[in-house]
């Protein structure tokens, strides 16, 4: 499965039984296939270039690590160094690797498995691919033996084909690999997410009970977890400040945010408003700064249209964090469409502000009245013509009053979910009475019986 250079150099190779391998070498160590250990390996590994050259790792099993550090060139003094850092933290741990640096994560990969330890910029990337094996591109063994068998044995040799005849021949995937490394197409990657909180505190030599020597600690912790944030690339979903007595159980502030941040001043605004009630008889002995959640912070441009809704948006989202801040986690709650057609049925209400909303069938069905009402409340209806009772309605009385029609849209038909033991239908109408109010309206095919389900003004 794998061989080391002295191995390598005494005439073992990969594929070889061990009977022929112990014959080539007196010396020789075998050791046993673990590939799950091995995995556990590569991933420590990451976690171990994540402390020291970037935040950003991501594995390419079974021996392979892809490392963003685009972000980190400045801070440890240009690409070069940090090839050169690289190779050093190898033979410091006494593993043997191939370093590349390529703009793309295929290219990286293509070059550091084809043992070719270079680095490329942007335009140099198709030269520099040109002249590496096909399978450098990471695709199926099925496929680069099938360009073998047609004489294709480097990625210029592939490129040279008719782009539209590949996925016929090859399938998509070649298509896909190709435009991975040379930037057509981006690649996601699963990035390893740190197992180790952001934990910020800071230890008293007495007890300290001024709010404002508080806030002034925090506004330190503050610092140092912001600083934190911004090495890794996040930002805080939830923090947790521990306020510590001397000789009791300490006390416990969650903040928690709709949009992760790293900035200082939003994270210290929050925790004024939630300490501001804070009390302890005999003061505090040690505050700590807990970072429960984050997530990885995507900065954007503004555009130049629409940037009014954003900044709405913005402006919602910090006035629901300061109400939360002020008054609870779970005194702010937001409605969540669910899957549904059953009007009342089609959400939920949640405390989790960090959820979008995806229900594919809001966006196939027609608008819904501003207010709906919790239950559907009975009314009486007179129909044209008055003697069908699946006529259109004229007029209804609600509360013992009488609303005429001049307007009616509809029906609607919403069917019952009889997988849940709800199979009437309903036939819905968006009606406007005579002094212009409009109500949604509607009638249960099976028992003809009408309802008022809300209003939209």
């Amino acid at each position: 499965m794998a061989v080391c250079d002295a191995a390598r150099n005494d005439g073992i190779r990969i594929g070889m039984t061990s009977a022929e391998a112990a014959a080539l070498s007196r010396d020789l160590i075998r050791l046993p296939y673990t590939p799950q250990q091995d995995l556990r390996g590569l991933e420590a590994l990451g976690r171990w270039m994540m402390a020291r050259i970037s935040s950003h790792v991501a594995l390419a099993p079974p021996d392979a690590l892809l490392i963003e550090v685009g972000g980190s060139a400045r801070l440890l003094g240009g690409l070069d160094r940090i090839a050169r850092r690289t190779a050093a933290s190898m033979r410091s741990l006494k593993v043997s690797a191939d370093i590349a640096i390529a703009p793309t994560a295929g290219a990286a990969w293509a070059l550091a498995v084809a043992g070719r330890n270079e680095q490329v910029d942007e335009a140099g990337i198709l030269g520099a691919l040109q002249r590496l094996p096909v399978w450098a591109l990471r695709i199926e063994s099925a496929a680069a033996e099938a360009l073998h068998h047609i004489g294709i044995e480097t990625i210029g040799q592939l490129l040279a084909l008719p782009r539209s005849a590949l996925p016929v021949r090859f399938g998509k995937g070649l298509l896909d690999r190709i435009d991975h490394a040379t930037g057509r197409l981006p690649e996601p990657l699963h990035w390893l997410k740190p197992s180790w909180r952001i934990r910020e505190r800071m230890v008293f030599e007495s007890a300290i009970d001024s709010l404002e020597i508080i806030w002034a600690v925090l506004a330190v912790l503050v610092g140092r977890t912001s600083a934190e944030l911004m090495r890794r690339g996040q930002g805080v979903l939830e923090l947790q400040a521990r306020f510590e007595p001397e000789q009791s159980p300490p006390t416990v502030q969650n903040i928690v945010l709709s949009t992760p941040t790293q900035q200082p001043k939003k994270i210290m605004e929050l925790l004024r408003l939630s300490t501001e009630t804070l009390r302890s008889g005999a003061g505090f002995i040690a505050i700590e700064l807990i970072v429960m959640r984050s997530q990885r912070v995507c900065f954007q441009q503004s555009a130049l249209i629409g940037a009014e809704e954003a900044d709405a948006e913005q402006e919602l989202s910090g006035l629901i964090e300061r109400l939360r801040a002020r008054l609870g986690e779970t005194i702010v709650t937001r409605p969540r469409l669910i899957p549904s057609h059953i009007p009342e049925r089609a959400f939920e209400w949640t405390s989790d502000l960090t959820i979008t909303s995806n229900n594919p069938i809001a966006d196939a069905i027609p608008a819904r009245p501003v207010i709906l009402a919790e239950r559907p409340v009975e009314i009486g209806v007179v129909v044209t013509p008055s003697d069908d009772r699946t006529g259109r309605p004229i007029s209804f009385t609600h509360q013992g009053r009488v609303h005429r029609l001049r307007l009616a849209i509809g029906p609607e038909r919403i069917a019952g979910e009889w997988w849940n033991g709800h199979n009437k239908t309903r036939d819905y109408f968006d009606v406007e009475d005579e002094t212009g109010r409009r109500f949604w309206v509607f009638r249960v095919g099976e028992t003809f019986k009408w309802y008022l389900h809300g209003r939209f003004a």
